[in-house]
């Protein structure tokens, strides 16, 4: 069974980068999300940002990641794309 997410998170911006990496989150995990707050990489309706400090170990912790000095992570910031979005949970970072 699929997880749920949430949906209605904040977007991603510039402001939103320049916190992330003043804070010292080197990655970025990357995820698609329905509509309906499901994870699925090939029709989400939302691209879910989770930062982190270092990529995770362990063989069941494999996922999309980015470097957050990325060109990609860049220019979804600089977008305005409010399919974008950075989890909740980071808000206070940000």
């Amino acid at each position: 069974m699929k997880e749920k997410k949430e949906v209605g998170m904040p977007a991603f911006t510039v402001s939103v980068l320049q916190n992330l990496k003043a804070k010292g989150y080197q990655f970025i995990q990357v995820e698609g999300i329905t509509s309906t707050g499901y994870v699925d990489h090939i029709i989400g309706n939302y691209i879910v940002l989770t930062p982190f400090y270092q990529l995770p170990e362990g063989p069941g912790l494999i996922e999309v990641y980015e470097s957050i000095e990325s060109p990609i992570i860049q220019s979804w910031a600089e977008s305005g794309d409010e399919t974008i979005v950075v989890k909740r949970k980071f808000a206070g970072a940000i």
